[in-house]
């Protein structure tokens, strides 16, 4: 008698949970318009990125489909809070019928003796990962399709190296770029991603042909953030860790004051003149 009785109180109180949204004066309204609000902004700084040079247009495009699926699950879920609300009657009378339901159902086909399962954190994780890995597999053939047919185009041979770089294959990536470069020799971010790439297949060391990459992209704007931080980490890798802080200071300095990768690089200069003892103070 206890067992029925609390089932039906958390019955009643997991419907009133349920139907509380729909009956809901205010709905989902202003939490369905400080996300928006919050996706535009970071739409705008996707774009304040590519154009300050520190991502890449594989990189933008990417971010964009990201934040754009999330604004179109925002908006549909305020479409639905708005459409979903239900007078009180019809919404008082649709949880009676769902409850009296539920309990003859169970009383039917329920077994109340057997252990319940779990929910499975683990199983809901692998169907996502394997979801994404879906889509990401699709994107992959869909662009290696298209360069059979367009071996030259430059943007998707960018998108080509992205993508199998993310897919955890650095050789394909690096060969795609490769050509790339070949293809567009003065493409600022081209050159620079190519160089990013090569330093991330080689577990973060700036090697000769990264640093060729960079050479060239600082050649054509002194003052490209990216290339700068990297031949920066270069001198520190090959013994000039005082010449790798000078620049990176220098960076620092030239750098607007809310970008976003300013912290990292504030941290490494400030790791880097510890290790010369040098105060970190000095470091903007």
């Amino acid at each position: 008698m206890i067992l029925w009785g609390a089932i039906a109180i958390l019955s009643v109180l997991a419907i009133m949970y349920v139907m509380w949204p729909l009956l809901s004066a205010q709905g989902q309204a202003p939490e369905a318009q400080t996300s928006l609000s919050v996706y535009r902004s970071q739409l705008a700084e996707v774009d304040a990125d590519l154009a300050r040079g520190i991502i890449s247009e594989a990189e933008a495009d990417a971010a964009r489909i990201e934040i754009k699926r999330r604004i179109l699950g925002t908006q549909k879920a305020s479409d639905a809070a708005h459409e979903g609300r239900l007078p009180l009657a019809f919404t008082v009378t649709g949880a009676l019928v769902c409850l009296a339901l539920s309990i003859g159902l169970y009383l039917d086909l329920g077994s109340p003796s057997l252990p319940g399962r779990p929910y499975s954190q683990k199983v809901e994780q692998e169907a996502l990962s394997k979801a994404v890995v879906s889509e990401f597999d699709g994107m992959l053939a869909k662009l290696e399709s298209h360069l059979e047919a367009n071996p030259d185009d430059v943007e998707a041979l960018k998108a080509m190296g992205w993508a199998q770089m993310r897919a955890g294959k650095p050789d394909k990536a690096i060969a795609a770029l490769k050509r790339a470069v070949g293809l567009a020799p003065k493409d600022m971010q081209l050159l620079a991603l190519y160089g990013e790439t090569l330093v991330e297949a080689a577990s973060g060391k700036v090697g000769d042909e990264a640093l060729d990459a960079f050479n060239r992209v600082l050649a054509m704007n002194a003052q490209d953030p990216r290339a700068l931080y990297y031949k920066g980490l270069r001198l520190s890798q090959t013994g000039e860790p005082k010449a790798a802080l000078d620049m990176w200071v220098e960076l620092i300095k030239d750098s607007p004051k809310d970008a976003e990768w300013l912290p990292q690089i504030r941290k490494q200069a400030r790791d880097l003149a510890l290790k010369l003892k040098i105060d970190p103070k000095t470091v903007p």
